[in-house]
């Protein structure tokens, strides 16, 4: 190989690291520009985002679709069709079913062309810039605000008004309320380091284990340490509850995981949603941030839902089913793309190796439970897409 074909090969996985990283990195960027340099709005963040779907739109379709990657058809069908469908039906362009669809899939037809190296090196990098923002926030919260203002972005870019009580410049939710569950440890704001906001930097960690498991063996012991650290640091300042749940879940996974058959997975949303059934019946104290009022709300609002809301007429109330996400699913994408995205996540996994055992169980546990008290936080481009590349990655690779 030449010099040149040798700096050309350089520049190229350059691009790509940079490209991997930007759907986490991004929205930080745009708020330190919004804090320091000029207003940012709606219009810039939506353009950034197409921008990185469509590099990775080219990069696989530049690689062709392979013959064990036509099953994709069903999801990708059903997305292009809901947004017409829904769309026609609404009488306004409808995007929630096919943006999360086309951050799902784009994400894992990347990791399947990707080799070990090239995540990890893209999972080292990206923890090491949360975990240095993270630092930052920790020992100067008035330094973290000023370069970033999370609260002032979202207010610009999301229409989320700053709360008269939040004189921080953090993201609302940071400052927390009386009584909310805690580990009594942090006595600071809630931390978010470059996600901006709390629930996006719990849901990263979630991906990181995830990413553990599955390639543990492209990490070395004192990445692994490093990785630990990391995590425990962000558990006890984020004081995320379902991420510490989960965190532990795949610590035993790494070991449990390989052994279960994975056709008994396809029982795990009925058996969520008979439970769910049954909880409503015997809970009684209506919506509170616990996890059971979490519950309560979110599967209210599944079984209120109505015969035509399966069916895309009831777009209008998508802003109410954030954190819903059972019902968020059905309702921005009909019974239909419900049905194609259970199935993705069945099917997505063709390799019988240890490695992709942990991975399909893990993503399979992250969604089915996740969404019983969260929507649009697990589709976000900022951690699902990486989520999905770990999947793609582990599906086709046969190694331990």
């Amino acid at each position: 190989m030449s010099a040149l074909q040798i700096k050309v090969s350089s520049i190229k996985s350059f691009i790509l690291l940079i490209m991997l990283l930007a759907p986490s990195l991004f929205n930080a960027v745009l708020s330190v520009i919004n804090a320091n340099l000029f207003p940012i709005n709606t219009g810039m963040v939506i353009a950034c985002e197409l921008l990185i779907l469509s590099y990775f739109a080219w990069f696989v379709m530049s690689r062709g679709i392979q013959v064990q990657e036509r099953f994709i058809a069903i999801p990708a069908l059903a997305a292009a069709f809901m947004l017409i469908y829904c769309s026609l039906v609404a009488g306004w362009l409808v995007l929630d079913y096919f943006r999360l669809m086309l951050i799902c899939l784009l994400g894992y037809l990347t990791g399947r062309r990707m080799h070990i190296g090239q995540i990890t090196r893209v999972i080292k990098v990206l923890v090491v810039i949360v975990f240095a923002v993270l630092l930052l926030e920790m020992i100067s919260i008035e330094t973290y605000a000023s370069w970033l203002s999370p609260a002032n972005y979202y207010a610009n870019t999301r229409g989320q008004e700053v709360s008269e009580f939040n004189e921080t410049g953090l993201f609302n939710n940071a400052l927390g309320f009386e009584g909310r569950y805690g580990y009594g440890i942090w006595s600071g704001a809630r931390t978010s380091s470059i996600y901006l906001e709390q629930v996006s930097l719990a849901n990263f960690v979630t991906v990181l284990m995830i990413a553990i498991i599955t390639l543990k063996a492209g990490f070395s012991r004192i990445w692994l340490i490093f990785f630990g650290i990391f995590v425990a640091t962000v558990l006890v300042t984020n004081e995320g509850r379902s991420s510490a749940a989960l965190t532990l879940v795949f610590l035993v996974g790494y070991f449990v995981f390989p052994k279960i058959p994975r056709w008994t997975a396809a029982y795990i949303i009925p058996s969520i949603l008979i439970s769910a059934w049954i909880f409503l019946k015997n809970y009684t104290q209506g919506y509170s941030d616990t996890f059971a009022g979490r519950l309560y709300r979110s599967f209210n609002d599944f079984y209120s839902l109505e015969l035509f809301d399966y069916f895309g007429f009831a777009a209008s109330r998508l802003y109410r089913l954030y954190d819903s996400g059972y019902a968020y699913l059905i309702v921005s994408g009909t019974i239909i793309g419900f049905l194609a995205f259970v199935y993705l996540l069945l099917a997505h996994s063709q390799s019988n190796s240890a490695r992709a055992s942990r991975s399909f169980w893990a993503i399979n546990l992250f969604y089915t439970l996740n969404l019983c008290i969260a929507a649009t936080s697990v589709f976000t481009i900022k951690v699902a897409f990486l989520l999905w590349v770990v999947a793609g990655f582990a599906s086709v690779r046969r190694s331990q």
